[in-house]
């Protein structure tokens, strides 16, 4: 994988409908990253994530218009880009890598859209972006040339039932009666 060969891109773009995993995938990512995993893996009850999701992790800043306490909007303000200078100017503290995640990157004005420019333009060693975006043609175009772009999509109800058949096949074989429900 890209993270086991250390060819991870420093900024990246998970793109797609809303709804189909592309925060999970980044926070299985950025814990990956900061607990120096291999492979992507999620482990609910591990220190590191509760950190993450606290927003007490030395190597991770998470960003979002859902936390901008200041403007009470859904809008990402430069004040919350601008955290990222101020982030990345300190010492790493558990990590060998410092993770920024920026959920719902479309809804940068465009004064942060411009501060978050600076940062891509200029990536700082052993630091990944994660911008999460469900429209991503509404970032700006010097944004979206500076990030590596994976696309998402739902997966059919065929792949869906293939998936379910082959991990869980002994879960297809137990009828409601077997539930003792």
């Amino acid at each position: 994988t890209l993270i086991a060969k250390r060819k991870l891109p420093h900024a990246i773009l998970f793109s797609g409908e809303q709804g189909i995993g592309k925060k999970t995938l980044a926070e299985s990512l950025a814990y990956s990253l900061l607990t120096g995993k291999e492979e992507i893996q999620f482990e609910n009850n591990n220190p590191t994530l509760t950190r993450m999701r606290q927003g007490s992790h030395m190597d991770y800043l998470y960003i979002s218009g859902d936390n901008n306490e200041k403007t009470k909007n859904n809008i990402i303000s430069v004040d919350q880009v601008r955290e990222i200078s101020l982030f990345l100017s300190k010492t790493r503290g558990e990590s060998s890598v410092r993770v920024i995640l920026i959920d719902g990157a479309e809804d940068m004005n465009v004064n942060a859209a411009n501060a978050l420019l600076k940062n891509l333009e200029e990536p700082p060693d052993n630091t990944v972006i994660i911008c999460i975006s469900h429209n991503p043609y509404s970032l700006l175009a010097t944004i979206r040339s500076r990030l590596r772009v994976f696309k998402f999509t739902p997966i059919s109800p065929n792949d869906c039932r293939a998936i379910v058949e082959e991990n869980l096949t002994d879960a297809l074989n137990y009828s409601s009666e077997d539930l003792d429900l």
